[in-house]
């Protein structure tokens, strides 16, 4: 058990995460029956790594009890078994591919409708008998951020939050939090450093908890959009900048490049793309938007240093990577 930097206090329930701030609990967890959640996981597929980029859903249920859910996390979408619409949907994300959109509902109690706080969890593996299930991905090295883009449209003052721990051995050593009830309009970036409980904590997993309302007196209505979520180590790279991303079957050029990068792409992007490029440490060197239809793609790398690039490519809302270097 350990208090966060708010002051909620989390812990680890026989291996499982349960978020211990009983004003979200009391609004969430009380939903997430045997029955229901057993339903649920039996179908699923899940990768090991969240897909960070939201990029990927998949489809669940039956008749009219059905409904679209990213891949690698568990959502209040199956109160959609007790009546509800869903509260989780994809909408655009911030370079014209995908993004979660997590709403506040209502959701039955009893037989009332009642305001239902929208939840995305990570999640890895299959419901046990006890009712537990592992919400904890593998991750490598020790990232010191956690980043992405968010925008929220609070209903009289309702309060988000985003919840972030990191395990070593199924124990927590470090944590990120965020909450906030402005309204932001558009996708924009956060970035919200890792507390660490030691100096020497070297975590092997982690877990993501994203609340649309946290608050204790919460309003239907109420949304949280997320997209292109990612672990920053201290060094300014990034762990897994490439788990979601394929292998990119376009032509780069030259190898090596002097001044110019040129990119030839496999498709056509029918939306806008962008490119960025990463040093051998994972450090960001350079974005580049390009226009929707664009089939190839010049860079100007002339200031940046030499030595292997690493880069990724999304287009039509799929990331792709790539390797070159420059003279």
């Amino acid at each position: 058990m350990m208090r966060g930097p708010r002051g909620n206090i989390y812990k680890v329930h026989r291996g499982s995460f349960f978020l211990s701030c009983l004003r979200c609990r009391s609004q969430i967890m009380k939903r997430i029956t045997l029955p229901i959640l057993f339903m649920l996981l039996a179908g699923m597929a899940v990768a090991q790594i969240p897909n960070g980029n939201i990029e990927s859903w998949k489809t669940f249920g039956f008749g009219p009890m059905t409904f679209d859910y990213p891949e690698g996390f568990l959502t209040s979408n199956f109160t959609v078994f007790q009546g509800s619409d869903p509260s989780v949907t994809e909408v655009t994300g911030v370079n014209g591919g995908k993004a979660a959109q997590i709403k506040t509902h209502l959701a039955d109690e009893d037989g009332s409708l009642v305001p239902t706080s929208g939840l995305m969890m990570s999640l890895k593996g299959q419901l046990s008998l006890t009712g537990d299930f592992d919400n904890k991905f593998a991750i490598s090295g020790k990232p010191s951020k956690f980043e992405g883009y968010y925008s929220f449209a609070p209903v009289q003052g309702d309060t988000f939050s985003i919840v972030v721990l990191l395990y070593q051995n199924g124990t927590v050593v470090g944590v990120a939090e965020m909450s906030d009830n402005q309204t932001v309009s558009n996708l924009s970036s956060f970035s919200l450093d890792i507390d660490y409980v030691g100096s020497n904590d070297m975590p092997d997993s982690a877990s993501i908890t994203i609340l649309s309302s946290s608050n204790e007196d919460i309003h239907d209505g109420t949304t949280l959009t997320v997209d292109e979520l990612k672990f920053v180590t201290s060094g300014g790279g990034t762990t897994a900048i490439f788990s979601d991303a394929k292998t990119f079957n376009g032509q780069v050029y030259p190898v090596p490049a002097n001044n110019t990068l040129n990119i030839r792409l496999a498709e056509t992007s029918a939306q806008s793309a962008q490119i960025e490029l990463f040093d051998i440490s994972g450090k960001l060197l350079m974005t580049k938007k390009l226009d929707a239809y664009t089939e190839n793609a010049s860079l100007d790398i002339s200031g940046l240093p030499s030595g292997i690039l690493f880069g990724t490519i999304t287009v039509n809302g799929q990331k792709h990577s790539f390797k070159a270097s420059k003279n």
